[in-house]
């Protein structure tokens, strides 16, 4: 298992040091992508507590629809202990619910702040421009740092996006859990997008975002929406990463 936690810990930080080395002068410009994409991420997970380790790897079918602020994923993870779950979400921001389909049961829980949009580099402040770098190493990148506070986790994702296509290549997280005690536990998550596709054919949507009919009914969205930061940034498949993160957290408590 330590072998695990020595690669996941070099992925992270050869990306963030390689990251620095080719810093660009001037801010680059804003890019965004389609309303609508599907993409494949890969990447591995990894907790540290008290100088216990836990991880695992993941692999998704990742489905975004910003026209009807809605999310969706189809994969699998398997736990570095040899445990395999198959999930399933469906996320609906209108709604502020995501559902999680695993094992014949669907879980809902809700889904803090907003979709935000398909663009990255609007300088908005939670948003930073944190260097450049050649994907692996002929393909010139931009990597772009935002804030993450969701459902107490707490910490910096990156994402890398293509110089002349803007499409994500990698996505790393480095932050703490502080719904631990007494010692915030430590969180890695490291990982690569590919098989970018613009576009979902309308045959497709039910398939993906229909909910189930014996999962839990969404309750009433509050009345008072979150307004204390501006999610202008292309860090919805972050967020919906973590969402898988949580279900593994309540898998393993059972």
């Amino acid at each position: 298992m330590a072998t695990y936690w020595q690669m996941l810990i070099v992925l992270v930080l050869c990306i963030a040091v390689e990251g620095q080395r080719s810093n660009v002068a001037l801010w680059p410009p804003k890019c965004c992508l389609e309303d609508q994409f599907t993409m494949t991420y890969r990447g591995v997970v990894g907790d540290m507590y008290l100088g216990d380790s836990f991880g695992y790897s993941n692999y998704a079918h990742m489905v975004f629809d910003f026209e009807n602020q809605m999310s969706a994923m189809d994969g699998f993870v398997k736990t570095f202990d040899g445990i395999t779950y198959k999930y399933r979400t469906i996320t609906d921001y209108h709604k502020e619910s995501v559902w999680t389909i695993s094992n014949n049961s669907c879980t809902w829980a809700k889904q803090e702040g907003n979709m935000g949009t398909t663009c990255i580099g609007e300088n908005n402040g939670e948003t930073v421009f944190y260097g450049s770098f050649n994907y692996m190493g002929y393909i010139p990148t931009y990597t772009w740092r935002t804030t993450m506070w969701m459902e107490n986790q707490k910490g910096f994702f990156y994402i890398s996006v293509t110089e002349d296509e803007c499409l994500p290549v990698t996505l790393n997280f480095n932050g703490y859990n502080d719904q631990v005690v007494p010692i915030p536990e430590t969180v890695f998550q490291g990982g690569n997008f590919y098989n970018y596709t613009s576009g979902i054919h309308p045959d497709d949507l039910g398939r993906y975002f229909d909910v189930p009919y014996y999962c839990p009914p969404a309750p009433p969205p509050d009345i008072q929406k979150h307004t204390d930061r501006k999610e202008d940034d292309m860090f919805a498949p972050a967020r919906a990463l973590m969402n898988i993160k949580q279900m593994i957290r309540r898998a393993r408590m059972k």
